[in-house]
């Protein structure tokens, strides 16, 4: 029995895959993610953005990266506000908890 093969109609986008692996993976949905990333001064100000970046999400869960522990401090005690800006600017309720690292 031979297998009577499709024919070719371009290359097809990746971001439904993509999604399903977010899903999976428990992180949310990819562009939520790629707003985060691209817009994070735009997100959390200009002051908070210079000493910090976003490095992950998982589970509801943001990771930030800051360069000084006087951040990580001010990040972990302000997180209740930082989720509230988040979740405003980019229209999700996906970011829930925010873990702080100071970066080496």
């Amino acid at each position: 029995m031979t297998r009577r093969r499709q024919p070719y109609d371009g290359p097809k986008r990746i971001q439904g895959g993509v999604e399903r692996v977010m899903k999976h993976l428990h992180a949310p949905k990819v562009d939520v993610v790629q707003a985060l990333f691209a817009d994070w001064e735009g997100c959390v100000g200009e002051l908070i953005a210079a000493h910090s970046r976003p490095v992950g999400v998982a589970d509801g869960t943001l990771s930030i990266e800051v360069d000084e522990a006087a951040w990580a401090s001010e990040l972990a005690w302000m997180s209740g506000e930082l989720i509230e800006r988040i979740s405003t600017r980019l229209d999700t309720n996906e970011i829930n908890e925010i873990s702080v690292k100071l970066t080496r």
